[in-house]
């Protein structure tokens, strides 16, 4: 065996090596914790499906301190504040509203049908 056979051997050990230690189980949350933060200081969140490495179903909510907490994603403060960080995400939602009316024409007798057009189809008309 030569040395750059051996170097890409090693290599490719680390990277696996590398790879197994940052597993995703440092990501997963076992149980659902007790805690409840105040909805206000909840900053962001990931659902966290149960399957793989993780074995429940958990919202992982992230605080304004840095903390994590996994909390049952079907517990109805939960929901509000998933809800509260949606609408941080997006805006708070709008409300139907008319559009603004649009100006038919410029100058003296806008929207009377004193153009052209208008007087000469006016005039075939009658």
């Amino acid at each position: 065996m030569n040395i750059s056979t051996l170097s890409v051997c090693c290599l490719i050990s680390s990277c696996f090596i590398i790879s197994a230690v940052s597993s995703p189980t440092a990501d997963c949350c076992l149980s659902l914790s007790v805690s409840r933060p105040r909805i206000k200081n909840v900053k962001d969140y990931h659902i966290q499906p149960q399957g793989g490495l993780c074995p429940i179903d958990a919202v992982v909510l992230l605080t304004k301190s840095g903390k994590r907490i996994c909390a049952n994603p079907d517990s109805p403060w939960v929901k509000d504040a998933m809800k509260k960080v949606n609408e941080e995400r997006v805006g708070p939602p709008v409300t139907q509203q008319d559009p603004p009316r649009r100006r038919k024409g410029k100058g003296k007798g806008r929207g009377r049908g004193k153009g052209r057009r208008e007087r000469g189809s006016r005039a075939g008309r009658q």
